[in-house]
């Protein structure tokens, strides 16, 4: 039976349309599936990977920035997004906690009739570990 004849026989089962028969994947003769052969098509980063690598190994301190090396790439021709760039950056870097912020919060004053608003103070603590 030729390919032609299969799709029409699928096409005219219950519930099922041209375009299911049609992406129905091919069979052995024991009724296992044939996988499909895909291909990798290149990425846009691929020829750039290597200078992104000597950017985050020169400027470790301060760490340059990803939209930073998204510029210096684009310098010498990138034309790809920033999120695959992102991504493909946070993987060298590995996933890395900021530093923990600590709130705190005073109660009104008690002779302040103006507004009887607190404040609230934001204190960055690098080193801190968080619990």
């Amino acid at each position: 039976m030729d390919h032609t004849a299969d799709i029409t026989r699928i096409g005219h089962q219950p519930g099922a349309g041209n375009t299911n028969a049609q992406a129905k994947q091919p069979e052995t003769e024991t009724g296992q599936a044939i996988p499909r052969k895909t291909t990798m098509k290149p990425s846009k980063l691929d020829p750039y990977k290597e200078y992104i690598s000597e950017l985050l190994d020169k400027y470790r301190q301060p760490p340059v920035t990803t939209q930073r090396v998204l510029e210096k790439i684009r310098e010498k021709g990138y034309q790809g997004g920033r999120t695959i760039l992102g991504e493909y950056v946070a993987s060298i870097r590995g996933k890395q906690a900021g530093d923990p912020v600590v709130y705190v919060e005073t109660a009104p004053a008690s002779g302040d009739r103006t507004t009887g608003a607190s404040t609230t103070f934001i204190l960055r603590t690098p080193g801190l570990k968080k619990r």
